[in-house]
């Protein structure tokens, strides 16, 4: 098997890799996208009953407990994610801006996890004694916008890819 064989061999793996990873990534992002227009009605829902503790049921706890289970699909979605961007920098051997805002967003989305856990536990914690946390809610917002900005990002880096690998 002589030099040019090999690099085929190789590269018809890496192809498989980066079509494989790109759509289970692909998935992913759709239901991320899904959970993030879930979480925007969900934070409405909770939002406008916060101050009402005496009123909430099981519809609302449901609500939080989905919101949480939402926050570690986001968080699984980053492992997909991060492969198919490394398979497809060592595939095409070029890192463009999309690429680029790729990983800094999604670096951003997955260190925001963190801030996200903060703030919903400061939300509970200053409405029992304050009664609306604003500020938090904003937070929040703006921080779950990143997060569908990477899964839009993810979507139309993946297109990409597989439009790149047909030619």
């Amino acid at each position: 098997m002589n030099a040019a064989e090999v690099g085929r061999e190789e590269g018809g793996t890496m192809d498989k890799k980066i079509r494989l990873w790109g759509s289970v990534t692909l998935v992913g992002a759709f239901v991320c996208l899904s959970w993030v227009v879930f979480d925007i009605f969900a934070f409405g829902h909770i939002k406008a009953r916060l101050h009402l503790p005496a009123e909430w049921g099981s519809l609302q706890q449901t609500l939080g407990g989905l919101v949480w289970i939402g926050y570690l699909v986001f968080f699984l979605f980053h492992i997909p994610a991060f492969l198919t961007l490394i398979f497809r920098l060592q595939f095409f051997k070029t890192f463009d801006f999309l690429q680029g805002s790729a990983f800094t967003l999604g670096l951003l989305s997955l260190f925001s996890l963190l801030g996200d856990y903060g703030l919903l536990n400061d939300i509970g914690k200053e409405t029992r004694l304050t009664g609306q946390p604003q500020t938090e809610w904003n937070v929040l917002t703006v921080v779950l916008a990143v997060h569908a900005l990477f899964f839009l990002l993810m979507i139309v880096l993946i297109f990409q890819t597989f439009r790149r690998l047909k030619r």
